[in-house]
């Protein structure tokens, strides 16, 4: 309970820590040992009685205080709420749980005759919902989406990448002015995806071609790869030469974009947390993954000399194939959901939200490591900097990095750029490539 904490590998041989430690509990706490008859005491046995109703009790108690509140709940909120949900359980365990085990109180026949209406009921709300496409207008009208994911997940991409069947292992496909001679290539992972709608309709109005290029099952730096896929080094490498190849050999420009700092934890003593925290009280709450590059011997490696050795080793690859590299520079993080924030305040206050952002020391403490190996690059002559900090941080507020300004969200989620934050990333980036 003491050493774990949300950064800990799970599942892995850290369950067997809990696991084991239960069976010892069974099998030693007798009434002739201490911590038996400890558990044996009448305050220990009547959580007993009712710890599954508590279970059940605390997790919407928790759920609800967390969509009211705009912050995460302190500790004194949640051992109330704890506390709370301890008081329910008696009532639930004594007037619900204790009559249902009473076989006069309702027949068999009728206790599955209740479930069946029950299950139908369910069944019948989750078909409404999904007929109703989430229950969109509970959104505020200032959204309208939840999420990247969730945008194209319904609307689907610009363009699919698809194999290539000229250049083994790369997945590539058509935006923007496909008939141009101009061309321009889009490479990286999701926060590539967040700008590619504005990019695919500032090409058409400028009239060049676009060619978005991925590796499956690969990092966006050939050289990195999350802990359990290091036997994909050789397969990653070979296919980001022929990517170069087939780059070179159709285009002398490149955007390149990624969420950098992330994709590189963790690195001691530099990047010590996967999810990005605000020090307003937000918190990225992320599936926990670890990410290595490879020492100089082929072994797994944490080291910020080894994921910066890779980084560098990326970029260098992109500047010999003789490209104009458009580098995006990290997108700011935010730490909450855009949605979660604005739908809270709405339901609080009944208005829109007029401003979301974080302190800009955050930004800066958060990236330092990939600012100083990018650094190395930028007097580079094909190494162009997008820095998207100059767009939203220290500009619309003084200090702080803005997420949504005058009600406008610029994300949609807590560090994927919205359609608004997206073109203006995308204009910054023509302002570069036609002064060029």
């Amino acid at each position: 309970m003491f050493a774990f904490d949300r950064t800990t590998p799970f599942p892995s041989l850290h369950a067997l820590v809990p696991t084991i430690g239960t069976l010892l509990v069974i099998l030693f706490a007798t009434p002739t040992t201490l911590v038996g008859r400890l558990l044996g005491t009448r305050a220990c046995v009547g959580v007993g009685l009712v710890s599954y109703s508590a279970y059940l009790w605390h997790q919407p108690l928790f759920a609800f205080a967390r969509h009211r509140s705009l912050t995460e709940p302190g500790t004194a909120i949640l051992l109330g709420l704890s506390l709370a949900a301890l008081a329910l359980a008696y009532f639930s365990w004594r007037f619900v749980e204790q009559p249902f085990r009473r076989r006069r109180f309702l027949e068999r026949r009728t206790v599955f005759q209740l479930a069946a209406v029950v299950s139908l009921l369910f069944v019948a709300l989750g078909a409404i919902g999904h007929f109703a496409d989430g229950f969109r207008h509970r959104l505020p009208p200032n959204l309208k989406w939840e999420s990247l994911r969730e945008k194209t997940r319904t609307l689907g991409e610009v363009c699919e990448p698809a194999p290539l069947a000229e250049v083994e292992g790369v997945l590539a496909c058509e935006f923007g002015a496909v008939e141009a001679d101009e061309v321009v290539f889009l490479y990286g992972d999701s926060h590539a995806r967040a700008i590619h709608e504005a990019l695919h309709a500032r090409l058409l109005r400028e009239g060049i071609k676009g060619v978005r290029v991925t590796l499956p099952r690969c990092h966006v730096v050939p050289g990195i790869f999350e802990s359990g896929e290091v036997r994909l080094a050789s397969s990653c490498a070979q296919g980001y030469a022929r990517l170069l190849d087939y780059v070179k050999s159709s285009a002398t420009e490149i955007v390149v974009a990624g969420r950098w700092t992330f994709s590189l934890y963790p690195i001691p003593g530099e990047i010590e947390a996967l999810g990005f925290v605000n020090s307003d009280g937000g918190q990225d709450i992320e599936s926990y993954r670890q990410f290595v590059a490879l020492s100089a011997d082929g072994a797994p490696s944490f080291t910020g000399a080894d994921k910066g050795g890779a980084l560098r080793a990326f970029i260098g690859g992109l500047l010999s194939a003789g490209l104009d590299v458009y580098f995006l520079y990290p997108v700011p993080e935010i730490g909450w959901s855009i949605a979660a924030k604005n739908m809270r305040h709405y339901v609080a206050h009944g208005g829109l939200l007029a401003e979301i952002s974080i302190d800009h020391e955050d930004f800066i403490a958060r990236n330092r490591f990939v600012h100083r190996v990018l650094a190395e690059f930028e007097t580079a002559p094909r190494f162009v900097t997008v820095r998207p900090e100059a767009i939203f941080c220290d500009t619309f507020v003084a200090g702080r990095c803005a997420a949504q300004y005058d009600t406008v969200p610029f994300y949609y989620d807590d560090d994927h750029l919205s359609d608004v934050g997206a073109a203006l990333v995308v204009d910054r980036v023509f302002e570069l490539l036609r002064a060029r």
